[in-house]
């Protein structure tokens, strides 16, 4: 039931034969990326996203209509109630990056709902991030730009909605200083060009 994923390019690029399967589930879609680069990728294959925030599935269903992918569907779900599906309905479940927000003592439960829910022969499809420890400068360096690139996408995020995630002051400084010296020790602008930091004392959540 279970299978170790190692590929990392395509939304399901370990796989031998997709075509077989009609019902694929992404169990934390949050924005809904993987479930439409599924849909995408494999039109005749209905793929269903949950996740505990109804503004991620608005998000996603507006994103899915945005794209024309009718094979696409969302539905807000809390992973830690019964899943709302018939027994053995779908041929795939794909589980990722959940270990950092789901509790311990919810594997359980999660992984017995998902036994339930896979066809025999289905598959499980478990993804977690495997963080090096290194000491080469340059991988602090790319830590930076992740940290700029996540922080921007945040931002924008929370002023989309209209909410704000005010950091201590203290806080903020010491973040503005630290992030400051690692982006301008990168010697990548001609590949990404400089972006404004955004000011989390004026982005945060009220």
């Amino acid at each position: 039931m279970s299978e170790k994923t190692t590929s990392g390019s395509g939304p399901l690029a370990e796989q031998q034969d997709v075509t077989t399967m009609q019902r694929v589930l992404d169990v934390g879609c949050g924005p809904g990326g993987w479930v439409l680069d599924v849909a995408f990728a494999y039109p005749k294959t209905h793929v269903v996203g949950i996740d505990v925030s109804p503004i991620m599935i608005e998000y996603a269903h507006a994103q899915a209509w945005a794209q024309g992918l009718n094979n696409a569907h969302f539905q807000v779900m809390d992973v830690r109630e019964r899943l709302a599906f018939p027994d053995q309905h779908f041929d795939l479940i794909n589980i990722r990056l959940l270990a950092s927000v789901l509790p311990t003592y919810a594997w359980p439960p999660l992984i017995q709902a998902c036994r339930r829910l896979l066809r025999p022969g289905g598959i499980l499809r478990l993804t977690e991030a495997e963080n090096g420890v290194t000491t080469r400068a340059t991988w602090e360096r790319i830590g930076g730009l992740c940290m700029q690139a996540m922080c921007q996408s945040v931002a924008t995020a929370l002023l989309l909605v209209g909410r704000r995630w005010p950091l201590p002051p203290c806080c903020a400084r010491c973040w503005s200083t630290r992030a400051s010296r690692i982006l301008k020790s990168v010697p990548m602008s001609s590949i990404y060009p400089p972006a404004p930091l955004p000011t989390w004392p004026s982005v945060g959540i009220s």
